[in-house]
């Protein structure tokens, strides 16, 4: 109690539940939203598209490739840098709109709202680009595996996350390093 008296005096009661609210949603290393705002967020968009007849979210999952190597060889602190690297570098390269999460690990994912399969293979098309031709400092280079869908009206969104899951194992037996729309 003493802890909570001190804070509120110093910095305001505002503030420590704004601050608060933001930890509740976000994962500290990588600074994206975490996997249960993700799904709180996605039930809201396809409810929206419902209620709206509107065209529903698309989901790019990405997960890094050969990530376990990665913290083989440099350790625990370099993969942390090269997790923090990868979510800025993909967090530039998206809309304003999207929301990117981090799911676990190294697999990440970002709700698009509004936007066709063919729309989010075009938005995944730039931070897959950007981290296949930019190596982490330190490390090198770094790829990751997108897999992408769009929901299907009537679809929950346990099928569709299931369905992008897929669609990221795909492009992991195809090779790697590539993008994988599953319509």
């Amino acid at each position: 109690m003493l802890w909570h008296g001190y804070l509120t005096d110093v910095i305001g009661p505002k503030l420590v539940w704004q601050e608060l609210c933001t930890l509740s949603i976000t994962d500290t290393l990588s600074g994206a939203y975490n996997r249960c705002y993700f799904q709180e967020r996605l039930e809201l968009e396809i409810a929206r598209a419902k209620r709206h007849a509107a065209k529903g979210p698309a989901v790019l999952m990405l997960d890094i490739d050969h990530f376990k190597l990665i913290n083989d060889r440099f350790g625990h602190d370099t993969d942390d840098q090269v997790l923090q690297a990868v979510c800025n570098r993909i967090r530039q390269r998206l809309r304003n709109i999207d929301v990117f999460c981090r799911l676990g690990g190294e697999e990440f994912i970002v709700l698009a709202p509004g936007i066709s399969v063919e729309q989010a293979a075009i938005l995944a098309e730039a931070p897959w680009q950007v981290l296949r031709s930019e190596p982490v400092e330190g490390v090198g280079m770094v790829t990751t595996s997108f897999g992408i869908t769009a929901w299907r009206t009537g679809e929950s969104s346990a099928a569709m996350l299931s369905r992008v899951g897929a669609a990221v194992y795909r492009t992991k037996d195809a090779g790697r390093d590539r993008l994988q729309a599953m319509p």
